[in-house]
């Protein structure tokens, strides 16, 4: 009932559903509608707040791109705030397999982002932009609170997290400022990519979107469960995105935070409504606890060049 009468609100039936995408935060249905046209409605997942939060920003993200000529975002149609949804045009493409012409796409997409900040920086901030370490660190903080509730099966995960946060806690970095000084997708990757058959690249999921820290965009690109850079990349890409010197140094500072952060984030998978969505309960175990194991080794690097991403700490321990 609920799918029902959020696809007519768009004036389509199940009838007209091509095939659905499954994913942790929202669920897309590609569609015909009544004009013949393919369109695709995203419908948010979560509790209330979190579904309204997601399709505001979400919308305010995709208008603020197009009014700024950004065309590789999917273009809105509609939104409905009673069954936090939108509607867009839809991209006719594939997920890419992982390429050097893909990197260099994200690579550009991200130096179109910072120069767009520096052009027009008029647009709220990510949803977890970080503009110090400090308030990195009381992010994680509120992140634990809630992972109190669903992680009431797992205790331990939840005294390991608080261990390894407390170990960090002392670094004299907690009290660095940032600038914010880029926009940023804040969940980049492949999985969030489409590519059409001229081999134009098309970012998705908008909904965390908005301004940041080159340094946290950068700790994230490390930490990210599916980054697709190599340490040297994400080096060579910060010099593209003018990082100073001191910046770099924050960057290594604040990755342990980071990474306990990616923990909190993969944590969440253990909660009743995204459980048994992608993965398994061991695996998901097993995910946080090389976070964990990342960000006790990332704490021993004081230089750029001693670390190494998210992907390569795990290959270098299994």
């Amino acid at each position: 009932m609920k799918l029902n009468l959020t696809l007519a609100f768009y004036g389509i039936s199940e009838k007209d559903i091509i095939y659905t995408i499954n994913g942790g935060n929202s669920i897309v249905y590609k569609c015909k509608n009544i004009a013949g046209e393919h369109v695709g409605i995203k419908e948010y997942l979560g509790d209330d707040d979190r579904r309204m939060r997601s399709m505001e920003r979400e919308v305010a993200s995709l208008n603020f791109l197009y009014e700024n000529d950004i065309t590789f975002a999917a273009q809105l149609i509609s939104f409905n705030k009673k069954k936090p949804s939108i509607c867009y045009k839809w991209i006719e493409g594939k997920t890419p397999r992982l390429s050097n012409l893909v990197k260099n796409q994200v690579i550009e997409a991200l130096i179109c982002l910072k120069s767009l900040y520096e052009h027009n920086p008029n647009f709220p901030l990510a949803i977890d932009a970080v503009a110090s370490a400090l308030e990195l660190n009381k992010q994680i903080e509120q992140r634990i609170f809630i992972a109190k509730a669903y992680l009431k099966k797992y205790p331990e995960i939840l005294i390991s997290i608080n261990k390894a946060r407390e170990l960090v806690g002392g670094n004299l970095l907690l009290l660095s400022k940032f600038p914010i000084n880029t926009f940023s997708f804040s969940d980049i990757g492949v999985h969030n990519m489409i590519t059409n058959s001229k081999s134009e690249a098309y970012f998705l999921d908008f909904e965390f979107f908005g301004a940041d820290s080159k340094v946290k965009m950068v700790a994230d690109l490390f930490s990210h469960p599916k980054t697709i850079f190599s340490r040297e990349e994400i080096v060579s890409l910060s010099l593209k995105l003018s990082l100073s010197d001191y910046e770099i140094e924050q960057l290594v500072g604040i990755l342990p935070l980071i990474a306990i952060k990616w923990a909190l984030i993969t944590s969440r998978r253990l909660s009743s409504e995204v459980l048994g969505n992608q993965i398994s309960t061991k695996q998901i175990l097993e995910q946080i606890n090389h976070y964990l194991g990342y960000s006790q080794f990332l704490q021993k690097k004081v230089e750029v060049d001693q670390i190494m991403t998210f992907q390569e700490y795990k290959k270098m321990t299994q």
